[in-house]
């Protein structure tokens, strides 16, 4: 009886820290933990500061933010949606973000680190992912849900 209720009791725990994204139960797993919205602020080259906010959710990604984006692999426009996927045994880890726009759809391969509700991330190019995060070149953003 006992052994019945401890296998149950375990089930549970594991199926809830692995199904329940994100949260504290996500055991460290990155492709639960980076699920949710994240947020920054960036400040432009006239000195404006403007929200970017962007959602990884059961690998469809959403960009919110200003009107256009210049990023080092192409412009991310508000409302911009495709996938992302990511590979957390590379180091750096690595994260690939495909935004459909109509009939068209373009690539960013990027790096992060993620470490509770902070995300470090640095996009490159179709064709090149960057080395390692730069300050100057990457987002930190936190988790706002």
């Amino acid at each position: 009886m006992k052994r019945a209720f401890l296998v149950a009791a375990v089930s549970l725990f594991v199926s809830v820290g692995l199904s329940g994204c994100p949260g504290v139960a996500c055991f460290g797993i990155d492709s639960c933990q980076i699920q949710g919205r994240w947020h920054t602020s960036v400040v432009d080259l006239l000195g404006f500061s403007h929200d970017i906010y962007l959602t990884f959710q059961d690998g469809a990604f959403l960009y919110e933010g200003p009107a256009a984006f210049p990023t080092e692999g192409g412009l991310l426009y508000s409302g911009d949606a495709g996938t992302y996927s990511i590979k957390a045994g590379k180091r750096p880890r690595q994260i690939d973000i495909t935004v459909v726009r109509g009939n068209d759809s373009r690539t960013w391969l990027g790096i992060y680190e993620l470490s509770g509700d902070a995300l470090q991330l640095q996009l490159g190019t179709d064709t090149l992912r960057p080395d390692a995060l730069v300050l100057g070149d990457s987002w930190t953003l936190t988790r706002v849900q």
